[in-house]
């Protein structure tokens, strides 16, 4: 005889959050980079090995360690013990808390959240949610978030000889030039359309630019797979609009953003256009970009 059960009598009991107040913290590192300085410490002297090894593929430019006391921004990880089926917690500055089932799932969000921080609060620099290619000396910056099709791209043109700067961000400077953040390219579609996988731009058959280069090239396009090729060019007030929305720290700094930006799009052709498959698009844009005289 089957047994019937009332769902209304099961209490759902989540687990109890750690009291990180009282945690015992065992291991502390702490590093800046473009003038932001982070800390990161847990219960679990491993966890704090694998951000510090981590840290040269996250963050691909100079990173200075200094004392764990001098971090203005903290990263608080809490491992259960082993064996034990209790949740990975994480919280920033004492007040986000994350909770994850999976360890690996919390160091790609502690990775995320670290760069993101970086690129919020960074000195002298604007941070753009960005591709960056160089094509004749000059970056191409295409603005755009996440699921945008905008690495797939950038992939596709460091296949066809473009130097390669950044898959994530455009890092500019006060002088409008972009320095290279050349982090692995982290491609979706090859095990499913959310899970990234990480290659060395090397491994595409691409390379990686050194040198901080003027902006020649912004590229307003997001894909679709209708997506036509139908280039018109913007004016600068146009590229700024859209620079903005792909700004991280606009609300930090608005003064210094609006200023680099005004620099970036002054000097360089914004081009707005649909896109389809990233390798048909990239056989049409490169002969037009002779057209324009680029």
């Amino acid at each position: 005889m089957s047994q019937v059960i009332n769902l209304e009598e099961i209490e759902w009991k989540p687990e109890k959050k750690p009291d990180f107040k009282k945690v015992r913290w065992k291991a502390f590192y702490a590093f800046e980079a473009f003038g932001v300085k982070v800390g990161v410490r847990s219960n679990d002297e491993t966890a704090i090995e694998k951000v510090k090894e981590g840290l040269p593929f996250l963050l691909p430019t100079d990173i200075k360690e200094i004392p764990y006391i001098e971090n203005e921004h903290h990263f608080s990880l809490y491992i259960p013990k082993r064996n034990s089926k209790k949740k990975y917690w994480m919280n920033k500055d004492d007040e986000e808390i994350i909770d994850f089932s999976y360890l690996e799932e919390k160091f790609d969000y502690l990775d995320s959240k670290i760069r993101l921080t970086v690129a919020e609060f960074a000195e002298d620099f604007v941070f753009l949610h960005a591709g960056v290619v160089s094509y004749k000396g000059k970056a191409i910056i295409i603005p755009a978030r996440s699921f945008s099709g905008k690495t797939t791209l950038v992939a596709e043109f460091s296949k066809r000889g473009l130097e390669y700067y950044s898959d994530e961000y455009a890092v500019i400077d006060k002088n409008g030039l972009v320095h290279p953040f050349t982090k692995k390219l982290s491609l979706r579609g090859i095990i499913d359309d959310y899970k990234q996988v990480d290659f060395d731009v090397e491994e595409l058959g691409g390379k990686k630019g050194f040198k901080p280069i003027e902006v020649g090239l912004i590229l307003v396009s997001k894909y679709s797979k209708k997506g036509k090729f139908n280039p018109k060019l913007e004016t600068s007030g146009f590229g700024i609009i859209e620079s903005i929305a792909n700004s991280v720290s606009i609300r930090q700094n608005p003064k210094f953003v609006l200023q680099v930006l005004s620099i970036i799009t002054n000097g360089a052709k914004i081009v707005k256009t649909g896109r389809g498959e990233a390798d048909k698009f990239v056989d049409r844009f490169l002969p037009y970009l002779e057209e324009i005289g680029y």
